[in-house]
């Protein structure tokens, strides 16, 4: 039987993630708003920098990873 447990992230882990799902998401508005990859990762390093790291330090609002017991 699989163990999975559900916990707040680090920040270490927190840093991880965003480096992990920014590069795709500057891909994706680079070509849908028809501007250079500087241009999308600047807006994506704000848009995220503005509400997402706080996520972390807020108690009412908690960025949840999913851990597997059996590693």
């Amino acid at each position: 039987m699989s163990r999975i447990r559900l916990e707040p992230m680090t920040q270490a882990q927190y840093s991880d993630f965003m480096e992990a799902i920014v590069p795709p998401y500057v891909a994706e508005r680079a070509a849908a708003d028809h501007v250079s990859a500087e241009v999308a990762e600047r807006y994506a390093r704000h848009s995220t920098r503005g509400s997402c790291p706080r996520a972390i330090a807020r108690p009412a609002i908690v960025s949840y990873g999913s851990f597997d017991r059996r590693r």
